[in-house]
């Protein structure tokens, strides 16, 4: 039946079309050949470890250990940097010579504003850095932020930064946006006086770039632009995927409802859809009844039909009653063990504690010469492995 299916199907696709419904692959399948190898995974950033890759909060955290760096010479440095960028005036005091700083995370303003960093300097100057990863500024935030900053440290002179991955205009012309390509640019450039420092500024620099400055680049990839030259062929190619799979996928689900229905005697009902991810199989008499439904159940999609690899089968007991159930058969599961062995099935394994039996089976297929008979040998192959458990079945859905 499968074989005289594609045979037809096969021969539909090979007959004549006009051209615009013929897309040709040779320029997609060329294209494709030629792009560069995807890059490999990348590791993890010290962010990305302990799960807060984007959360802004913690990404200003850092940025103030930066600045710290327990009062090393290269925090000075960056200090230094940030204060020339943000004031015209270059800080009068040289790294060396700055006898105390402190870097205060997060200062609330009388007014309830609240700037993510503050540097006091010598006690005469203020580094004042507002970190704006995901939003845009507030409304007159910084203008906001400069009026409350020369209200409550008047004495201070003052150098005050709008940090973004990208260009924004502050409202405040008191306040300079540095972008973080310059600052990583930076940070690149300076000595670190030891592996430390070097090591907790490198993957600093890594994060953001993996996580943010490759995704402001205002271009597409290579492989973006293939897509989209041949577009139509790919969804071409697509959609009689779907349609072919779908087709097999239907003609594969009535071999295990007939082989049951053989087997048994009896009707059976499927529940199966080709974009689900599970396919299941109930007997008709084991009709849901007192919150116990009893059912054959197989892992796969229209996609993975046509794929070698690994298909679970199991025959699950699901239900709010269910764990009762389990409890009675405890007493006919003690005396199938060798059943169970002899068949490779496990009983409530961990991650699926609902299946009464589960097995794993290495599933073989070769798409350009698909073959029915063993498609169907496989499928009933697993029926027959846990035969022995539908007359159980049969007798404890009675007791509920």
């Amino acid at each position: 039946m499968l074989e005289q299916f594609l045979k037809e199907y096969r021969q539909l696709a090979s007959a004549p079309t006009e051209p615009e419904t013929a897309p040709d692959l040779s320029a997609f399948l060329s294209d494709y050949a030629r792009l560069p190898p995807d890059r490999k995974r990348p590791p993890k950033s010290f962010l990305d470890i302990i799960r807060r890759p984007f959360d802004e909060n913690t990404i200003t955290d850092y940025l103030a250990y930066l600045l710290d760096f327990d009062h090393s010479e290269e925090a000075l440095a960056i200090i230094n940097w940030f204060w020339n960028r943000g004031n015209q005036d270059p800080l009068p005091i040289a790294p060396a010579d700055i006898s105390s700083f402190r870097v205060k995370r997060e200062h609330t303003f009388s007014d309830s504003g609240r700037i993510d960093l503050l540097v006091f300097l010598n006690g005469t100057h203020l580094l004042a850095v507002e970190n704006k990863i995901f939003s845009g500024e507030g409304i007159s935030q910084t203008e906001s932020y400069a009026a409350s900053l020369d209200e409550e440290f008047p004495e201070f002179k003052k150098s005050m930064i709008l940090l973004s991955p990208y260009s924004m205009k502050p409202s405040s012309d008191r306040f300079v946006n540095v972008l973080y390509s310059e600052l990583i640019e930076y940070l690149r450039s300076l000595k670190y006086s030891n592996k430390l420092n070097a090591s907790t500024t490198e993957n600093f620099i890594y994060h953001f770039e993996e996580h943010f400055m490759n995704k402001t680049k205002f271009d597409l990839s290579e492989k973006s632009l293939v897509y989209l030259r041949h577009k139509r062929e790919i969804e071409d190619v697509r959609a009689a995927f779907e349609k072919d799979s779908e087709a097999i996928f239907e003609i594969a689900m009535s071999f295990p409802l007939k082989h049951l229905a053989q087997q048994t005697r009896t009707q059976w009902t499927q529940n199966t859809n080709p974009n689900r991810h599970y396919q299941q199989f109930t007997k008709d008499s084991w009709e849901a009844k007192n919150d116990l439904y009893f059912h054959f159940e197989y892992y796969l999609t229209a996609d993975s039909l046509l794929r070698s690899g690994a298909i679970e089968f199991m025959l699950h007991v699901e239900g709010k009653n269910n764990a009762t159930f389990f409890q009675q058969f405890e007493k006919e599961f003690n005396q199938l063990p060798e059943e169970y062995r002899n068949k490779g099935l496990d009983y409530r394994p961990r991650g699926n504690r609902n299946a009464l039996a589960s097995k794993s089976y290495n599933y073989e297929v070769n798409p350009e010469k698909l073959d029915a008979s063993a498609m169907e040998t496989f499928f009933n192959e697993t029926i027959e492995d846990f035969a022995f458990l539908i007359p159980l079945v049969d007798r404890m859905s009675l007791k509920h």
